[in-house]
Order: structure tokens, then sequence, then C-alpha cells
């Protein structure tokens, strides 16, 4: 296995996180430092080390959070924000875990966090268009001409959206299922209709449903659900 991959699964950090660390020189193997992304080792009979010190690999962990509004999806502290790495700090289960599939600040609900750098690829990676539903508040009643706008797909900076499924809820709040995620896309989609969003809470991501998991708390899954992305 190659040195990179095996420190993105100990949860030692992301892919190009550890990468870094082995160019920087602080990762030995069998007490030497390497500094080629590509050496080959052995998890069962090398000793791997990070800053002089032993890395293990760690038990797989996944978890679901309903994300509440204000969490900010980064693992850099900052000052004037709460942001995801302050939130895992506060709740020693979720150590060397991070967010799956990231929700912006105004934003709530599911969020998958795990130590387990395999599963993000198939998560998060647009070709294979994973399906996540959103229920979305506007400011103003909508149409069914709203709807099919939305639902067709739209060019928002240069970049055309996928094909939306939209369903009405009320006359001021819709599902959309979406196959991609750019950044802030429903937000931007509905301000291309003349619609404002007041509230974005994601529901489902994938197979995974919030259910009745209320907002700021979260729940231990087991890895036999995740074994499809690995």
């Amino acid at each position: 296995m190659r040195i990179n991959k095996y420190l993105s699964l100990t949860g030692l950090g992301s892919r190009r996180k550890v990468e870094q660390y082995i160019v920087d020189g602080k990762v030995k193997v069998n007490g030497k430092v390497v500094t080629n992304l590509a050496t080959q080792i052995d998890p069962d009979k090398d000793v791997v080390e990070y800053d002089n010190s032993l890395i293990e690999s760690e038990q797989y962990k996944y978890f679901m959070l309903n994300k509440p509004k204000g969490l900010e999806c980064t693992m850099k502290k900052s000052p004037d924000s709460f942001t995801m790495a302050d939130f895992i700090e506060q709740n020693p289960a979720l150590k060397n875990c991070t967010y799956v599939g990231r929700l912006d600040k105004e934003s709530e609900g599911l969020l998958l966090l795990s130590n387990d750098g395999r599963i993000v690829e198939k998560l998060t990676n647009p070709k294979y268009q994973k399906p996540k539903r959103y229920v979305v508040t506007v400011d103003i009643p909508f149409s069914e001409a709203h709807i099919e706008d939305l639902e067709r797909g739209m060019i928002i900076d240069g970049y055309r959206t996928r094909k939306a499924e939209v369903t009405k809820l009320t006359n001021r709040k819709f599902s959309i299922v979406l196959t991609e995620g750019k950044n802030r896309q429903i937000r931007q989609m509905c301000y291309k209709v003349d619609l404002r969003v007041h509230r974005l809470i994601r529901t489902e991501f994938d197979k995974f449903s919030i259910g009745e998991l209320k907002a700021g708390e979260y729940e231990e899954l087991p890895s036999q659900q995740f074994e499809e992305y690995i």
C-alpha cells in the first residue's frame, strides 16, 4: 500500500494533508524519513511514524450529524465563527473525523462524519451522482413555472446544473433532489428565478436519512452501512 493512502486511512488527515506531511519530511518508515509519495509499505510489518509519534490504524467510525445553522464546515478554527473543528473538539467521540459533503454555514441538516478516508470519494465525487434531498423554504409563494425552471437546470457561474427533482410541499416550501453539490447551488438556483431562501435543510444523503435526529445531535452508524462505498 502507498504511504499516502495508508496515512489517510489511519485518520491522520485528508489525502492532500498527509501528502504535505510526507513532502515536508515529517513521516518515517522503519526509522527513516520518506518523502516519496509512492513509497510502498506493509501496514502489518512496517513501523510508521509521524512527527516522531507512532501511527497505528484506528477503528473506522461513522456518524450522522444534524448540522445546526451557524456551524461552519471547515476544519480550521476561526475567532469569528464556530467551526466543525470546534464541534469535533467538544465531542471526543468524533476525534480524528472529518465531514463528508459540506453544507454552507446558514444551511442545516444531514452531515456525515468519519475517519475513513475511503468513503469520501464515493459519496462526494460528482461522477457517482449520489442523490441528496433538501427541504427549502422561500420568501414568497412559488408557481409551477418556478418548479419547471428549477428542474430543467440552469447556467450558474458558467456551469449548467444537472436536472433536479422538485416536489411542492406548501406554497412556500418544496423539496429538491440534486445529484451534484456546487457551492451554494440551491440558493443560487432560487436567486435565478427570483426566489430567496429563508431556510434550507438537507434531509437525505444517498441512502441516509436524518430521521428524528435533532439539530446539533449526532449518532454513530454501523460500519455495515458503508461497505458498499469501500
